[in-house]
Order: structure tokens, then C-alpha cells, then sequence
């Protein structure tokens, strides 16, 4: 190895640590800061409530959990039972004639009807490209039994 190549390894290996040394002193700065907080104490401001609203401050009840049970949600139930309808299947489209249909299908399979060839099988062969060739020469599309294995 060359010198260059040893001091370019070295230097990747260094990069790291001095890394380090510069990061974690300000990281462990930061976590003792955030340490030595003291929690602040937010005071409740006496918001002013509007004409008709009954709903209790937010900020007055923190603590306050609601339970929901089973009957909070049976109206609920109900209503989605009444508006959710099951999808209907249409039996007639009316453009679509079925005639035409069938005759497209007759017409296509007359068409793809094996028809012989006039040409033999090495003229074939012949008129194939070399990767086919050398798919066919290596067997690889020969049938397998696989029940040897």
C-alpha cells in the first residue's frame, strides 16, 4: 500500500472519534440543562365565557376522564345500520350487445386456430433467434420430471 492509500484509512478512522469529541460535550451540556429545570407552574387565567355555552373550561378540568359504556354508542349503531345498504348488482348494460360478443370471440379463435405450416422443422428451427436456439440446443425447455426429486 501506498502512503496516500494508509493515510486516507487512517483518516477515516480518526473522523469518527474527533467527531465524538466535539458532539458529546455539548450533548451532555444540554442534558444537564434541561436537568436543572425547575417545572413551570402555568396559573389559570380566567377566560371569559360565552352567552350560551355550557361546556365546563377545559383548563379547569384536566384530571376529568369520560367512561363511555355500550348504550353512549347504541344510537349511533342504529343510524349507521339504517344508512349503510348493501351494493346491487346490475343483471342488463344496456349497450352491450352480446351478439357482437360472440361473433368477436368466433372470429378471434378461427384465427388462432393452429394452422400447419408449409415449412419443416429445420426451416423453423432456422428462422429462430439465437437465444432461442440456445435454449432449445441446452434442453431448457424440455419437460422435467420432478419426481425423481
Amino acid at each position: 500500500m501506498s502512503n496516500v492509500e494508509i493515510s486516507l484509512i487512517v483518516l477515516v478512522c480518526i473522523i469518527p472519534i474527533i467527531a465524538l469529541v466535539v458532539i458529546l460535550p455539548k450533548l451532555k451540556k444540554k442534558k444537564n440543562s434541561s436537568a436543572h429545570l425547575e417545572p413551570q407552574v402555568y396559573e389559570q387565567s380566567a377566560e371569559p365565557t360565552v352567552e350560551g355555552k355550557d361546556e365546563p373550561n377545559v383548563l379547569e378540568n384536566p384530571v376529568e376522564e369520560k367512561t363511555y359504556t355500550s348504550d353512549d354508542f347504541k344510537s349511533y349503531l342504529e343510524n349507521k345500520k339504517q344508512t349503510i345498504t348493501k351494493p346491487s348488482r346490475k343483471d342488463n348494460v344496456s349497450d352491450f350487445d352480446l351478439e357482437d360478443y360472440e361473433m368477436f370471440n368466433r372470429r378471434h379463435r378461427q384465427r388462432s386456430a393452429f394452422q400447419p405450416s408449409s415449412k419443416s422443422i429445420s426451416e423453423q428451427f432456422d428462422d429462430l433467434t439465437p437465444e432461442m436456439k440456445a435454449l432449445i440446443i441446452a434442453g431448457v425447455l424440455d419437460p422435467k420430471d420432478y419426481s425423481k426429486y
